[in-house]
């Protein structure tokens, strides 16, 4: 929980906080790298809460002195990637499917899941996240309630893991079709954001190169949105080499940021009749 001081309850601790040179902190900002920015932000804000959460107005000039909102958003979206990743590069999974090297496939299930939050800030955040592996449907939520500088990403990878067998390699494109549906939201004085991006990926998994393609990528700044139900089929084309494996899934990651004292700002894609992402089938055409 985080707590603004009244002025007329502290005015010392106030007068005294104002007098933070925030000019020095720009200075200083400048011969910062973003990491080390970062780094300073969260120090910053680990020092708020262990203080019960309680934080001035220079501490939030400060905050936002050295790190941007949109530097913010774009780095809890990395570390939901970086960490999505890391559990992709980590399947232990044994079952795979085949293939065969110039026949077309279809497949209608899935095979791995998963999920990841990551926050950062002096938020109140709520996001979660759900997968149902059998239906291959993903639930994602991101949603800020108060607190007055922070942002949240919670992210999913959905798929199908296959193996070409044959030789030498060929021309294949692989579709993904499915049904996407959720809104986007925000009710902030200040500067808030709710995003979403939903991309089709493919990754070979002997050396790591990955093709991909959006689905859907928005993001609005007040108001709200609604995105019905949308009937989605994407693909990308790429050479298939027989012996090597490959990843085929969805990407989705909602995001939320907000810089203003109170107020909501959500991405909703999930946990209602009409918000969700799921796939129906993965076809391999040559």
């Amino acid at each position: 929980m985080v707590t603004r001081l009244i002025a007329s309850v502290l005015v010392g601790v106030l007068v005294f906080a104002f007098a933070v040179p925030i000019g020095a902190i720009d200075a200083s900002r400048a011969s910062m790298s973003l990491e080390q920015r970062l780094q300073a932000f969260d120090q910053k804000v680990q020092e708020i809460e262990a203080a019960g959460g309680i934080y001035t107005d220079a501490d939030i000039q400060e905050l936002e002195a050295l790190v941007s909102i949109e530097e913010l958003k774009f780095d809890t979206k990395r570390k939901v990637e970086e960490e999505l990743n890391n559990q992709l590069a980590q399947n232990s999974l044994t079952r795979t499917s085949t293939v065969n090297l110039g026949t077309n496939a279809y497949f209608t299930d899935a095979d791995y899941k998963y999920d990841w939050i990551s926050r950062s800030g002096l938020v109140v955040n709520q996001g979660k996240s759900s997968v149902n592996l059998s239906m291959k449907s993903a639930e994602v939520y991101s949603y800020l309630r108060g607190g007055v500088y922070g942002s949240e990403a919670v992210g999913v990878y959905l798929g199908k893991k296959f193996t070409v067998v044959g030789s030498n390699s060929q021309s294949a494109n692989i579709s993904m079709l499915g049904i996407h549906g959720g809104s986007l939201a925000s009710f902030v004085a200040g500067s808030s954001t709710a995003d979403i991006d939903i991309e089709l990926v493919v990754k070979n998994i002997n050396n790591g190169v990955e093709w991909s393609t959006k689905i859907l990528s928005a993001s609005r700044s007040f108001g709200s949105w609604p995105y019905n139900l949308t009937t989605y089929n994407k693909g990308v084309q790429l050479n298939l080499q027989a012996g090597h494996s490959y990843y085929v899934y969805v990407k989705i990651i909602a995001g939320t940021a907000m810089s203003a004292l109170g107020g909501q700002v959500e991405s909703a894609w999930g946990y209602d009749p009409n918000r969700i992402v799921t796939y129906a089938s993965i076809s391999v055409t040559f």
